[in-house]
């Protein structure tokens, strides 16, 4: 068996819906993520969320409190089909959050600003998030 063939057999395992991944390091961010957000913490807007994995119904009861924003209409598309349950799905830049301020108890993005194409883009994502959310909030 090659190395590679066997280090893609180390890291496979089945995301949250049950589909084929590698990406373990997603999936424990994720995990930590929902574990420290709590019922308190609603309404929470998941920045960058594309397919909605965070706080999927299925496996996480604050679901009902996400919005999920993405840049990318289709991945946003194929959220809200997989995502069967309450929520919200907005298509939005992560520079001009489409919100009003302090929309949000809580503010998540993970995995996103590494897609930026300059630190400019990721400091002024990062007020953006900070302008959404509530005072006090995370």
């Amino acid at each position: 068996m090659s190395i590679a063939r066997h280090l893609r057999s180390l890291l496979s395992t089945r995301n949250e819906r049950g589909e084929p991944t590698s990406d373990r390091f997603r999936m424990a961010a994720r995990k930590a993520i929902r574990r420290i957000t709590g019922e308190g913490d609603l309404p929470i807007l998941d920045v960058g969320g594309r397919e909605g994995y965070l706080f999927d119904p299925r496996i996480s009861t604050l679901a009902r409190g996400v919005t999920v924003l993405d840049i990318e209409h289709d991945p946003l598309c194929d959220c809200r089909r997989a995502w069967d349950g309450p929520g919200s799905f907005v298509q939005g830049d992560l520079t001009r959050l489409p919100f009003r301020d302090g929309s949000f108890r809580t503010t998540v993005c993970i995995g996103t600003f590494y897609n930026l194409p300059h630190a400019g883009m990721v400091l002024h994502g990062m007020r953006e998030m900070g302008r959404v959310t509530a005072p006090g909030g995370r």
